[in-house]
């Protein structure tokens, strides 16, 4: 429970930051929309570490920017990986930093398909231990032993 609240006070920070860069109920204003990404970002949002990465790069930053990318890709994040590879072709990333970061990638990449595994396997025998105790209830006993081995 504490990790889902968690994990929707940082998607709720994330909203905000849109509504602070786009001025959609709120006055737009790039500092405070900076500042809740920082937070989320903190939080463990790697969508948000990307943005911060951007702007570091952006204001010339490149050090700072990469370590910003190599935080979100170490957390699965896609477009930051990407921006890694740029960073080690361009010299901001040593051939260290991207290796271990690549090895962070790949962990995470496991990781979420060993959880979506797991997750639907634990759905499937839901589901099927559902199904058998509706056909026992509606007294089917033999299609309800025939679904516990189908």
């Amino acid at each position: 429970m504490f990790y889902k609240l968690i994990s929707h006070t940082i998607n709720v920070m994330y909203n905000t930051i849109q509504a602070y860069l786009k001025g959609s109920g709120v006055k737009k204003d790039k500092k405070m929309a900076e500042y809740h990404c920082k937070l989320a970002a903190i939080g463990g949002h790697d969508g948000c570490r990307t943005m911060l990465g951007n702007i570091e790069k952006k204001a010339g930053n490149m050090d700072l920017a990469m370590k910003h990318y190599m935080i979100a890709a170490s957390a699965g994040n896609d477009n930051s990986l990407k921006k890694v590879g740029e960073g080690y072709k361009g010299g901001y990333v040593t051939k260290e930093e991207y290796a271990k970061t690549l090895r962070a990638y790949k962990t995470s990449e496991d990781e979420i398909k060993s959880e979506e595994r797991r997750r639907a396997v634990s759905d499937a025998v839901e589901k099927t231990m559902e199904h058998t105790q509706r056909e026992l209830n509606n007294g089917n006993s033999v299609i309800a032993l025939g679904t516990l081995f189908m």
